[in-house]
C-alpha cells in the first residue's frame, strides 16, 4: 500500500502533474480545420445557414474568411468587408465537391473540394453587394446555393 508521508512531495507532484497535463494540451496545435464552421444535421432549407453573417473588423488590412459548403448553403449567408481590405476565402466541401463564384469579381472562383482547402484572393475594391453562388451542381437545392458578399 502507498503511503504518503511527505505533504511537500504531494504538493510538487500536483505541481508535476499540472505542468505536464498542461504541455500536453498545448502541443495540439489549431490548423486550419478547426476553422472551419461544421453544420449541425437540423438543416431545413437552402435558406439556412451553418454560422449565420460574417463582418469584418473595419481596421483590419487582411480578412481571412473560413467557409464550409454544405448541400445547399454556405456557411455564412452574408459576408460583410470594408472596401480597400484584402479579403482570402479558405473554402472546404463538408460534403461533396461545390463551387463559389461572384460573377462582377473574377478572383472568386473556385472548386471547392471535401478533401482539400481552396484559396480565393481578391481586394474588395468596390461598394456594394454581390452574389456569391455555387458553381457545381450539387443537388435538387443548387438554385438556392447562394449567399451575399457585403462591401462596405
Amino acid at each position: 500500500m502507498f503511503r504518503i508521508t511527505n505533504s511537500r512531495g504531494v504538493v510538487l507532484g500536483l505541481v508535476i502533474a499540472i505542468v505536464l497535463t498542461g504541455l500536453i494540451l498545448s502541443s495540439r496545435s489549431l490548423n486550419d480545420e478547426d476553422l472551419f464552421p461544421r453544420p449541425d444535421t437540423g438543416f431545413s432549407g437552402s435558406a439556412d445557414c451553418i454560422s449565420g453573417h460574417f463582418v469584418a473588423n473595419p481596421s483590419d488590412e487582411t480578412v481571412v474568411v473560413y467557409i464550409s459548403a454544405y448541400q445547399w448553403r454556405y456557411s455564412y449567408c452574408s459576408i460583410t468587408v470594408f472596401e480597400g481590405q484584402e479579403v482570402i476565402f479558405k473554402l472546404k466541401s463538408v460534403d461533396i465537391p461545390h463551387g463559389i463564384a461572384i460573377i462582377s469579381i473574377p478572383e472568386v472562383d473556385a472548386f471547392i473540394s471535401p478533401n482539400a482547402v481552396s484559396t480565393v484572393r481578391f481586394i474588395a475594391s468596390e461598394k456594394g453587394e454581390f452574389e456569391y453562388f455555387c458553381t457545381v451542381f450539387c443537388g435538387e437545392g443548387h438554385p438556392g446555393h447562394i449567399g451575399k458578399l457585403i462591401v462596405k
